[in-house]
């Protein structure tokens, strides 16, 4: 399973070299990180099953955390 988004400002503008990090989450997983590309997009995979997984957003001025629900209806889940 695989969680794909796009981190963006509030004016729509990519966010580059952001990490994103699954801190928790369902079952075991290997440790799941990823930094943003120049257009702010990102890709998580390793993903054993759905649930609701705590992700970490880190960027050069924030840090925030969220939780997100992978259902089990789909392999890629898309912010």
């Amino acid at each position: 399973m695989t969680i794909e988004g796009q981190l963006v400002t509030q004016q729509n503008q990519p966010i580059s070299d952001a990490t994103i990090l699954i801190q928790s989450g369902p079952g075991a997983f290997a440790e799941v990180a990823a930094l943003t590309d120049a257009n702010g997009k990102f890709s998580l995979s390793g993903l054993n099953q759905p649930g609701d997984y705590q992700v970490l957003v880190t960027t050069t001025v924030q840090q925030k955390s969220f939780t997100v629900h992978v259902p089990a209806t789909s392999q890629t889940f898309v912010l």
